[in-house]
């Protein structure tokens, strides 16, 4: 048997490919999202003892880790179980295009993003992270102006009051409206970073 590990575009793509050809599979996602998928849902952190009762109680062979790029405690735990329990691992993330630029910086961690952010001073800083990042950078709110573009869902709306962050800051916002929405957006913020 299969475990996808979804919720993302990937996630979707893996599954429709399995559902096209009729392969059974187990898709987790985080939340009940109530996405549309054939193969057998199931939804709630796993941690590593829990990931690794659920493969061997449902003869998991192959694990695909489609899971969001920022997951990294889910992504930590899935090769954990894999090397335990011996189970073959395809990891499917997103490509990211690179950017040759002095305006580009890239981060290996959001422990090395946050040092960076602190050495500057006062900037707007406009976040494309996701509501479940909002936690991670409460230090850098303390020095900047911020404001974080999330999914305009009910559950996005509800975890980002629950991080207890202005409302004021959260941009409700689906991520597909394009780069000319994107631009608009981060002139009225007068996003610097």
């Amino acid at each position: 048997m299969v475990l996808v590990f979804g919720g993302t575009t990937e996630g979707k793509i893996v599954a429709h490919l399995f559902d096209t050809i009729g392969q059974d599979y187990f898709y987790s996602t985080k939340t009940d999202s109530h996405q549309s998928v054939k193969g057998k849902r199931i939804f709630g952190e796993l941690d590593f003892e829990e990931m690794k009762s659920f493969c061997s109680d449902n003869d998991i062979r192959l694990i695909i880790d489609a899971a969001h790029p920022f997951a990294v405690q889910l992504h930590d735990n899935i090769y954990k179980t894999v090397s335990q329990l011996g189970l073959e691992l395809i990891r499917y993330d997103r490509i990211y295009p690179k950017i040759n630029s002095d305006l580009v910086r890239y981060f290996n961690s959001f422990i090395d993003l946050i040092a960076a952010t602190q050495k500057e001073k006062n900037k707007t800083i406009l976040f494309l992270t996701g509501v479940q990042t909002i936690a991670k950078f409460q230090e850098i709110r303390k020095n900047h102006t911020c404001y974080f573009r999330i999914l305009n869902t009910a559950l996005s709306l509800q975890k980002a009051e629950a991080s207890g962050i202005s409302m004021d800051a959260v941009i409700p916002m689906n991520p597909d409206n394009g780069t000319e929405a994107l631009i608009q957006l981060a002139k009225e913020k007068k996003a610097e970073l």
